[in-house]
């Protein structure tokens, strides 16, 4: 005997009528079922979940945003301060190279033009000494005079003293 036979025979005795006990035969077999209840439970989590992680999400990708919107930010800098950089050491780099072109074609012309210190005079003097020696020849010189060898000679003196 299944339940819900029990239950009409129970109905029965309790003086329901016939419409009554298909009634309430037909409440119980609606009556809902554990599986349909776990299925409701797990059917709203999921949706708190989906819910949830949509929220979260939106969050994520707005911090996603702003870094990148800080990282522009610090690379525009970056470029910014490296196109300075490039630009002042290239004009540094023409002026250097035009410097050097007139420092070659003024020594080359002769129309550089300096003041020596006092011991750079003295200094440039020497060394001026010095390459005529060298030139001239004088500095080649034995410092000693040595004399053509001679046979020897008499003493010319009057005491004799070869006698």
């Amino acid at each position: 005997m299944e339940f819900n036979d029990y239950v009409s025979m129970k109905a029965m005795e309790n003086g329901f009528s016939p419409y009554e006990q298909v009634k309430i035969g037909h409440m119980q077999s609606k009556r809902a079922s554990g599986t349909a209840i776990a299925g409701l439970a797990v059917g709203i989590g999921a949706g708190v979940a989906a819910i949830g992680g949509w929220l979260w999400a939106g969050s994520q990708a707005k911090a996603a945003k702003d870094l990148a919107i800080a990282k522009n930010d610090g690379l525009r800098d970056l470029v910014s301060t490296l196109a300075t950089t490039v630009a002042a050491e290239r004009g540094e780099r023409i002026a250097g190279d035009l410097n050097i072109t007139t420092t070659i074609s003024d020594t080359l012309s002769g129309q550089q033009s300096g003041t020596l210190t006092a011991t750079q005079q003295a200094e440039l003097s020497q060394a001026q000494q010095l390459m005529f020696g060298l030139s001239t020849g004088e500095y080649s010189k034995n410092p000693q005079k040595v004399a053509i060898y001679q046979d020897a000679q008499p003493c010319p003196c009057a005491c004799s003293c070869n006698g």
